[in-house]
């Protein structure tokens, strides 16, 4: 079988966006930047947007809350068997966490699986959680900065999934 070489954005468009019409989802600042909110510092004062060219994986990707849905409903449905496989535990920290591809999954005290990432690049935060037990999910997508909100966005997340204290 032949390969071919792939730049990180072409994979995220061929096996991701494209698949799941995360019609607006990209890594190029240029595509989306005139229609970005502004981010704010811990100061409250206007940022810069920042490039991450080598870290691209560790948070390059721009997208909004129609294409996150769009994902979160992919990840609901057991057809996306490479979906499922992200959901599956590879590493188990205690009894009610662990840690598959991409996600830690958590056991709620319902003992509902919940699909949870978070991450903050620059002034932005986002926050992602999904209870399969359930078949719904909260989205956060904020313009400030991580260092203020950050463990205030996770609590948020879950206390909307009706999850509160869990974590």
């Amino acid at each position: 079988m032949a390969y071919k070489k792939m730049s990180y954005n072409e994979l995220l468009q061929n096996y991701i966006f494209k698949k799941y019409q995360m019609n607006t989802s990209t890594t190029f600042q240029g595509k989306v930047l005139p229609k970005m909110i502004i981010p704010y510092d811990m100061f409250s004062e206007k940022s810069s947007f920042w490039e991450l060219k080598a870290y691209e994986p560790c948070g390059a990707i721009f997208s909004n809350t129609i294409d996150m849905s769009k994902f979160l409903k992919a990840q609901l449905d057991t057809q996306n068997k490479e979906l499922v496989l992200t959901q599956t535990p590879t590493f188990v920290i205690d009894s009610h966490k662990s840690i598959g591809l991409g996600w830690f999954i958590l056991k709620s005290k319902l003992q509902h699986d919940v699909l949870y990432h978070n991450g903050a690049v620059g002034n932005f935060s986002s926050n992602i959680s999904i209870d399969l037990n359930e078949s719904k999910g909260v989205i956060i997508l904020s313009s400030i900065s991580f260092i203020l909100i950050d463990d205030l966005l996770d609590k948020l997340n879950l206390s909307l999934l009706n999850l509160k204290n869990d974590k």
